[in-house]
């Protein structure tokens, strides 16, 4: 059929259809018109099947079945209003959808819907159950002509990619369904309500260690497989026990000698979000079986990176309740540094074919609930992002212009696994209120906002200070830190930079000679080191604030050293140029300190010159070195670059006087 077609479809079928509608006389005469009339289906009466029985405490029928599109329809008269809870033959109150998706739990994995469409003959309200908890796309009768294509979903088969995952959803459903009933086996008492808790846990763990085994997150592949494959069957109950609680354990809270005791337990990372925190779990001893069905099935015969995320609800529904499968959906998603972990889902999505008019009415319907309107994005059926259009751009526009006329397609766009940091930053560089985030496949999954943005990146700065300043970071805010806590925070690094001082006594200890014969050298040391010490947080700072940016990286190392060389040159000069007017004129004739000779104001002069020279330099680099060794460069700012000025300064100080001087 043409566009021209359907639209003269739709809208003969809204008129006939206004103010009509029973649901047990005419749901079947309205949906075999609909699929025939406006979509175009030409053999409908095998298309969908009608009153498909459903066993649940009693049988019960499902309306309508569109088993090619993977569609679950639940039909209602005109009157019913369809958010409204209606009482059940077993006395529950449920709402259309929650009584659809009682129905699609009782499915086989193969029958379950992709899409349920709620109807009362005026209003579809279509669920899209790759977004459970999302809000309906509303179309209402009255408006199909116009709309009709956003129904195309009922009669679309989608794409191969589509049918790849849903062959991967049923194995993995499969694994997870075998894994369970074995567990299950080996518990005491498999009916208790704390068995079955312990084991939902249990399972969801494992399939995370799964998943994160193959798509990167524990940093090697295969790890949770080797972890276990050399344990005895008796000593895998126990084995888990203690990855699971290294597993919620930050590096800094381990066992120092971890590694020793256990190398192949120490590498895995910390997991946040408090999948792993519960020790109460009960584990159920294992079998040869378990163990084979573990390891050898679901981590060597399968690929868990394959799954989409959004698609982990639908694996664990048959066995886990729906409290934990959305926890262990947010922590199978995205590590913590990624732009994942920091997006929302609450944005405004648009179809290309869409008018002008449209969109702005979808806006309306929709927009409340969302985290910003003032980006909406194009997306195709898949949902991957084809481009985006500005709510000032649509307001100008004319009503009936096209979405996909005045679009903008060149989009800069994250993923998933992006690091946070660097989408921040990206946010900052365009000027963005928000930056679409996309998977593998470049679907379109959430947006990261400007207030996510400065969350981050105020984050990132409190971190950095904290390194600068030698303190330890936290995330706790200052008055609610105890002060034993505090203290452990400063501590280790101030006994650090104690014993780095040591180097500073031994210099001035192995000049004490040419110090004591000539003391007027003691009062300028501390001139010395402290403008060494600030000259080198100088550069430093300049360059960790141009390698957060990304301004400059290692490449840049010979040009950043020449720059700050010539910088220093002309400080160390004009500083040495003051310092030695102030010498002659207020030390030694104000103040008529007879020691400061011409020749002693040019050993100190000449030793400031050197000191700035050095501070610049070194001040410079150690980030930079920091940075490709994979440090934070941070840590390399104030305390370590003073210590080391330090002792720099001290040396050249010593050495021009022992020569000049003749000590």
């Amino acid at each position: 059929m043409t566009d021209t077609q359907q639209k003269v479809a739709a809208r003969k079928f809204a008129a006939y259809w206004k103010d009509k509608g029973y649901e047990k006389g005419q749901s079947q005469t309205f949906w075999l018109t609909l699929l025939s009339d406006v979509l175009g289906v030409e053999d409908v009466g095998s298309f969908i099947t009608f009153e498909e029985q459903v066993k649940l405490d009693h049988t019960s029928f499902i309306d309508g079945i569109i088993p090619s599109t993977h569609v679950l329809i639940e039909q209602k008269s005109i009157d019913k209003n369809l958010k409204a809870a209606i009482k059940q033959s077993d006395g529950s109150l449920l709402s259309p959808f929650q009584q659809a998706k009682r129905y699609a739990a009782e499915l086989p994995y193969s029958q379950r819907p992709r899409w349920i469409v709620i109807c009362n003959f005026a209003e579809f309200h279509v669920y899209d159950m790759e977004r459970p908890g999302g809000d309906p796309e509303v179309i209402l009768l009255a408006d199909l002509e116009k709309e009709y294509y956003r129904l195309q979903f009922l009669v679309d088969t989608g794409s191969e990619h589509i049918k790849k995952e849903m062959e991967i959803s049923l194995q993995a459903g499969e694994l997870v369904g075998v894994l369970y009933d074995a567990l299950l086996k080996q518990y005491k008492d498999p009916s208790s309500q704390s068995t079955l808790q312990s084991l939902n846990k249990l399972c969801v763990r494992l399939v995370f260690c799964l998943y994160a085994e193959d798509a990167g997150i524990f940093g090697g592949k295969s790890m949770f497989h080797d972890y276990l494959r050399d344990v005895p069957v008796s000593g895998i109950r126990r084995a888990l026990v203690e990855l699971f609680k290294i597993l919620d354990q930050k590096p800094e809270s381990r066992d120092k000698y971890l590694a020793d005791d256990n190398p192949a337990l120490a590498v895995f990372p910390y997991v946040n979000g408090g999948l792993f925190s519960d020790e109460d779990i009960e584990i159920p001893p294992f079998t040869e079986e378990l163990k084979t069905l573990l390891l050898e099935n679901a981590s060597e015969d399968f690929n868990w990176s394959d799954i989409s995320p959004t698609i982990f609800g639908a694996v664990f529904e048959s066995t886990l309740n729906p409290e934990t499968r959305r926890s262990v959906n947010e922590i199978l998603k995205y590590p913590e540094d990624s732009a994942g972990s920091i997006m929302t889902t609450e944005f405004v999505d648009l179809k290309r074919d869409m008018s002008v008019a449209d969109a702005l009415k979808r806006i309306r319907r929709t927009g409340i609930d969302k985290e910003t309107i003032n980006i909406c994005y194009v997306t195709d059926p898949s949902r991957r992002l084809l481009g985006l259009v500005s709510i000032r751009t649509l307001l100008l526009a004319d009503q009936e212009d096209i979405i996909e006329e005045i679009m903008e397609t060149n989009v800069v766009s994250a993923t998933t696994m992006d690091d946070k940091e660097d989408v921040a930053q990206d946010l900052s560089k365009y000027d963005f209120l928000a930056m679409p985030v996309v998977d593998k496949e470049h679907r379109l999954v959430g947006i990261v906002t400007i207030d996510d943005a400065i969350d981050v990146m105020e984050e990132e700065a409190t971190e950095d200070f904290e390194l600068m300043a030698a303190i330890t970071p936290t995330d706790k805010p200052y008055l609610r830190a105890g002060v034993w806590e505090t203290v452990k925070s400063r501590l280790p690094w101030l006994m650090l930079l104690m014993l780095s001082a040591t180097f500073t006594g031994v210099v001035i200890s192995s000049f004490e000679d040419s110090l004591a014969a000539c003391s007027v050298l003691i009062g300028f040391i501390p001139m010395l080191m402290g403008t060494g010490g600030n000259c080198g947080n100088q550069s430093s700072v300049a360059v960790i604030r141009g390698l957060s940016l990304n301004e400059i990286g290692f490449g840049d190392l010979l040009s950043v050293v020449w720059k700050e060389s010539r910088v220093a040159l002309l400080c160390g000069v004009l500083l040495a140029a003051g310092n030695f007017a102030k010498l002659l004129l207020v030390d030694r004739l104000l103040l008529q300190n007879s020691e400061v000779t011409v020749l002693v104001a040019l050993v100190i002069c000449l030793t400031l010159v050197c000191t700035v020279f050095c501070a610049k330099v070194v001040g410079c680099l150690l980030p930079l070195l920091a940075e490709k060794i994979g440090l934070d460069p941070a840590v390399m700012a104030a305390p370590f670059i003073s210590t080391i000025v330090d002792v720099l300064s001290l040396l050249i100080y010593f050495q021009f006087a022992t020569h000049m001087l003749g000590l």
